[in-house]
């Protein structure tokens, strides 16, 4: 149980052990796939999973993919500071041929050992997206990862 007023270090420490003990479950195995949500936003979602994405990478050691879903505005890229050509969108252009040396290509590998796939640089780019080929890319990075974080915008729709 973490505390109402716990700080972030405290809670990232308690996010971690719970994605470990439901990865050494019986028949619980690696590629989870992480979701950090809140309905509200400005409260630090994007923090708390750029945060997680890399504690899980250290303390682990695992395949960890960042996936930035907040396609209006995806800050993911800011927050780690990179700039990247690709983004998920030309994963969904792609879709029927997302080949592990396809998706490797098109994720930005930050220092820190963390896969990242940004969000569409132009807002009027995320309108193409579907939910169907949003579950396609996320399917594919569960293949090739042992744990994929993806940073989610604060409402749910089709796509989230």
């Amino acid at each position: 149980m973490v505390a109402a007023d716990a700080g972030t270090a405290d809670l990232l420490k308690h996010m971690v052990r719970l994605v470990e003990a439901r990865r050494k479950r019986p028949g619980g195995g690696c590629h989870k796939l992480v979701t950090v949500f809140s309905p509200r936003g400005g409260v630090g979602v994007t923090t708390l999973a750029i945060n997680l994405a890399v504690s899980l990478k250290q303390q682990t050691g695992a395949r960890v993919a960042l996936v930035d879903l907040d396609l209006q505005n995806g800050e993911v890229p800011a927050f780690l500071n990179f700039r990247h050509p690709y983004s998920i969108l030309d994963l969904v252009e792609n879709v029927d041929n997302l080949d592990p040396v396809f998706l490797q290509a098109t994720l930005y590998q930050h220092s820190s050992g963390v896969a990242v796939l940004p969000a569409p640089p132009m807002l009027e780019d995320s309108e193409s997206l579907s939910g169907s080929d949003v579950a396609a890319v996320l399917k594919a990075l569960k293949a090739q990862y042992d744990y994929v974080v993806v940073d989610t915008p604060p409402v749910l729709n089709d796509v989230v």
